[in-house]
């Protein structure tokens, strides 16, 4: 079995591969965001990520936290949305995939493409101007909620 120190060195190489191919210097503020925002399934606000961290590294400042995830946007290493309560969250899940989100919990789960196949782009849309990207979301009560509340939803 690997050890944590290995993972974490693993973890690191990546985040270090990651950095130099986007051109983007390696600190230690840039390497704890990162990580927020790439564990697997989380899709953090920049408050949240900034929360996460004050602790731990007590100089990180909100603004450092909102430059740095700006600076992972406009190179392509995280993707920012809204999500529909007027806070935007980052997803560093860079495959093309669609939301779930909770209406009372609020989590968000990552959709497949697999699950959902491709959606099409109407003709009249491209008749409009060019179509960038390309975002479906899906908003009803998460398995966790209705077993919290008794709940059983028939599909």
């Amino acid at each position: 079995m690997k050890s944590l120190a290995a993972t974490r060195n693993k973890g690191l190489a990546r985040i270090r591969e990651t950095m130099a191919r986007a051109g983007l210097r390696l600190t230690a503020s840039r390497i704890a965001i990162f990580r927020i925002v790439t564990e697997e399934g989380v899709h953090p606000s920049a408050e949240e990520v900034y929360q996460a961290l004050s602790g731990e590294m007590p100089s990180l400042s909100r603004d450092t936290v909102y430059r740095t995830l700006g600076t992972f946007e406009e190179s392509g290493l995280v993707r920012k949305f809204p999500d529909g309560e007027g806070v935007f969250r980052y997803d560093g899940k860079m495959d093309f995939h669609h939301h779930f989100t909770c209406s009372r919990c609020r989590t968000i789960f990552d959709v497949g493409v697999e699950e959902t196949g491709v959606v099409p782009v109407p003709e009249t849309l491209r008749s409009r101007g060019s179509i960038e990207s390309v975002r479906l979301e899906f908003r009803g009560i998460c398995l966790s909620c209705q077993a919290r509340n008794g709940e059983v939803k028939a599909d």
